[in-house]
């Protein structure tokens, strides 16, 4: 998944960094400013809620999309109410729409 969204997003040319794990991903968020954030729920190494926390404590001036094969309502915590989630499969014009109303 992760390599078909950096495909997607690099067509639609945007400047991607991809990471292999949370932790991988926190490095690059500590060494970069990111507009944009994109994490699946389910990690390697941790959950994308203990990411976002991990992130938040960094700084909270980013915006995120949440994606997971399990839907919304099976990740009860507060806090990614109000996130913009994507259930997989999506489209790609689903994500690229997704994107374009955060990012405005």
């Amino acid at each position: 998944m992760r390599n078909i969204l950096y495909n997607i997003l690099v067509k639609n040319n945007f400047e991607v960094v991809k990471a292999k794990s949370a932790d991988e991903g926190l490095k690059s968020f500590k060494n970069d400013s990111f507009s944009l954030v994109i994490s699946d729920m389910v990690l390697p190494d941790k959950t994308g809620i203990e990411l976002l926390k991990e992130f938040k404590k960094i700084r909270t001036d980013f915006k995120i999309i949440l994606i997971s094969g399990y839907t919304e309502e099976n990740f009860i915590d507060n806090d990614i109410r109000g996130i913009p989630f994507l259930n997989k499969p999506f489209r790609t014009s689903e994500l690229l729409l997704k994107i374009s109303e955060i990012l405005r």
